[in-house]
């Protein structure tokens, strides 16, 4: 599974921190019941929304997941989702918006931008685990079971 992670250090290093541990526990889980774990998890950090385009125009691979934070410095964050939806839609699976306050506002237009889920923080870890394994679990490349 392939994430990007924008937002400020401290946060994403607690979001990749709590993507680790889930991945981590769901694998242990699958070996104790004898199932196979085909996957790992790889986690690409961003501050600043043009340094994430050319890391998604430069990459071959598909992008699983794209936590972007709302409120970030530079380009404003529902024109990154509208670009990458708009440029990149065969470079990523789906876009996760991330605040840490909630405006009907700003999940509206985060929503219209093309995100598929507003996350509010503070947010608890087995919460992100439980979305993300509910949504990325049975992809069609195999992977990570529930």
């Amino acid at each position: 599974m392939k994430v990007i992670i924008m937002d400020e250090e401290k946060i994403s290093d607690l979001l990749k921190l709590s993507l680790q541990v889930g991945f981590y526990a769901k694998a242990k889980s699958l070996a104790r019941e004898g199932l196979p774990v085909t996957e790992s998890l790889e986690v690409e950090r961003f501050t600043n929304s043009q340094k994430a385009l050319r890391f998604l125009e430069a990459g071959s691979e598909r992008v699983d997941l794209i936590f972007v934070e709302i409120c970030l410095p530079g380009m404003d964050s529902c024109e990154f989702i509208e670009t990458c939806r708009l440029n990149y839609r065969d470079k990523y699976g789906e876009i996760i918006a991330v605040a840490g306050r909630e405006r009907q506002e700003d999940i509206d237009r985060g929503m219209r931008a093309g995100a598929k889920k507003y996350l509010l923080k503070p947010f608890k870890p087995e919460d992100l685990m439980e979305y993300v394994f509910n949504n990325w679990s049975s992809r069609e490349n195999g992977g990570l079971s529930t």
